[in-house]
């Protein structure tokens, strides 16, 4: 199986993507991470760019995962959902709810597309609590997913070994 890692938007995610991608390396066949443009140049995030990264990243993968965490799930969501990409599962890690309610509310229909999918959200997670998580998810139908609530109030999910199993 292959990994592709998608991190959340702030810069600090750049070495939060090269941490995990070390620590599932010796795991899965591939494992591939984006860079996303605007931690360079510190502007904001280009989706459009972004997808585009997507697709060009996942064109010679085969059998793969996609491990996202916060604004990465978005990308996931909205790439799958486009068809820029065809992962056979997703691991999403703090989905941002809050941001998502503000800027795309309509991206709750695309949940449906998505295939087997696991959310692992910290219980008071500053970007949604896990309740408001479960019940975005049961409003929007989605299928085929699990959802893991871990005790927590953070944003930050470093928990590599966890994160390498559900993905597994």
């Amino acid at each position: 199986m292959n990994v592709l890692i998608l991190g959340g938007q702030s810069s600090r995610h750049q070495q939060w993507v090269r941490d995990l991608a070390a620590s599932l390396a010796d795991q899965f066949e591939t494992v591939k991470f984006i860079d996303y443009r605007h931690w360079q140049t510190n502007g904001d995030l280009d989706i459009d760019h972004e997808l585009q990264e997507i697709s060009k990243a996942t064109q010679d993968l085969t059998n793969y995962v996609i491990i996202a965490k916060s604004i990465g799930s978005v990308l996931s969501i909205l790439a799958i959902s486009q068809g820029v990409c065809k992962p056979e599962k997703c691991v999403f890690l703090g989905f941002p709810l809050a941001e998502v309610t503000e800027h795309l509310p309509g991206l709750g229909s695309n949940l449906r597309d998505l295939p087997e999918t696991i959310f692992v959200h910290n219980k008071h997670d500053p970007h949604g609590d896990a309740s408001e998580i479960k019940a975005y998810l049961q409003a929007n139908r989605v299928k085929n997913y699990q959802f893991f609530e871990q005790d927590g109030n953070t944003h930050d999910y470093v928990d590599f070994d966890l994160i390498a199993k559900l993905a597994a």
